[in-house]
């Protein structure tokens, strides 16, 4: 398997892919990247480990039979707001807040801050770390090197290139040959152009 070839260079989002309920990749992609943010954000707001897991299986009881017939409509809203309508009535209930309008609208929640907060912060920390740790696990070790080095760390391209016993030209190629792939990872899961701010708290782990 080539280096990348996980990702063709045209593909349907990862949405779009749940549809086909025996596609076990992309459910596996699924619960990796929205369970974590979902029970991170019930957490933050009072929730214990067992009643964030309950939470977490409600809001998928109620998204899992609705992928097949979800439309994506930019003008009315993207996947992740949609789930972020779920999400913050289900845990709205939970807190004994009030209940909001309809979970089908596919609008941004009509909600205060801190809880629409948290879950946009926690969403976009979780997809840039998520999407980064998949590009990784699909890269050879020089290539992810050059861009961990340069992009994460910061160290000038002629540093890295002399440490890792390559040209800058190949760092160069290097650095943005993974970072289109980064951008693509995050379009499939954020569902729009670019890729989240690339912060220090949200790249500890690389």
């Amino acid at each position: 398997m080539s280096e990348f070839s996980l990702w063709p260079s045209t593909h349907p989002s990862l949405i779009q892919r749940l549809r086909n309920r025996s596609d076990q990749e992309s459910w596996r992609v699924f619960d990796g990247l929205y369970r974590p943010v979902l029970q991170v954000v019930a957490r933050r707001f009072g929730l214990s480990a067992a009643d964030a897991d309950d939470l977490v299986q409600e809001i998928f009881a109620k998204v899992f039979p609705a992928l097949a017939e979800f439309e994506l409509d930019r003008e009315r809203g993207r996947f992740r707001s949609w789930l972020k309508t779920i999400a913050i009535h289900a845990l709205s209930d939970r807190r004994g807040m009030r209940r909001l309008s309809a979970l089908d609208s596919g609008h941004e929640p009509a909600v205060e801050d801190p809880l629409e907060k948290v879950w946009d912060e926690e969403y976009r920390r979780h997809v840039l770390s998520f999407a980064l740790s998949q590009v990784r696990q699909a890269s050879k070790p020089k290539t992810w090197a050059c861009f961990a080095e340069c992009k994460l760390k910061g160290r000038p391209a002629a540093e890295v290139a002399a440490s890792l016993g390559l040209k800058v030209d190949a760092v160069h190629q290097n650095v943005a040959r993974t970072m289109n792939r980064l951008c693509k990872q995050c379009e499939d899961y954020e569902e729009e152009p670019g890729i989240p701010d690339m912060t220090p708290a949200g790249l500890e782990a690389f």
